[in-house]
């Protein structure tokens, strides 16, 4: 079966399994997303230095987002730092900014069913609801989080492109809910859409 799937295949000559092109082509790819990782690091730094905040690099996996870098915030009262999580991407305020980059047939085939499993009160549960706060998502080019995955927890974020404008993943500043508000969402959003102009330019 893994020979069928080009996972491996057979050297003729010594009768040994191999990697196959299909398993080399994964590992490159996770490669590559480490490569990602990596480069937007320094990034990641500089703007949770910036704001005293956690940040988090997120990328999309079917339904789920990975959370595959991040710093912890400097300010005694903060969020945690996930590193290694998954959550639902619809809870998400980076999951969400990556949905967005879904056409409507995409975003059907990941969500065939009309209800969405919810964690707080404020969790977005049904298709309908969430292509709603998708399109705003689109207008206003970014995402937010509001007791939707945490309930003493707000985020926002946004989608980091490349120079051919394909997104790479996404970066959202967590915040306790206790100094979360309008001004406080304008303070995290300027320097964000900085560093998403940033990497896009850079030839990323």
């Amino acid at each position: 079966m893994l020979q069928y799937h080009s996972l491996v295949r057979r050297d003729e000559t010594t009768g040994a399994y191999v990697s196959g092109p299909r398993l080399i082509e994964i590992a490159f790819g996770i490669l590559r997303r480490f490569d990602d990782r990596l480069q937007l690091h320094p990034q990641l730094e500089r703007l949770s230095a910036e704001l005293g905040e956690t940040v988090h690099l997120a990328l999309l996996s079917g339904t789920d987002v990975a959370f595959v870098d991040g710093v912890e915030g400097s300010r005694p009262v903060k969020t945690t730092l996930r590193l290694g999580f998954r959550r639902p991407a619809h809870w998400v305020s980076t999951g969400k900014a990556l949905l967005a980059t879904l056409d409507a047939e995409q975003l059907r085939e990941l969500y065939p069913e009309k209800k969405l499993p919810t964690y707080t009160e404020k969790s977005i549960g049904d298709r309908a609801t969430l292509e709603t706060d998708l399109a705003l998502v689109r207008e206003r080019g970014y995402a937010t989080s509001i007791g939707e995955s945490e309930v003493d927890v707000a985020a926002v974020a946004v989608t980091v492109y490349d120079e051919r404008a394909h997104p790479v993943g996404a970066i959202g500043v967590s915040v306790p809910m206790s100094r979360f508000s309008e001004d406080e969402l304008e303070r995290l959003l300027a320097p964000l859409r900085k560093v998403a102009e940033e990497v896009r330019l850079s030839g990323f």
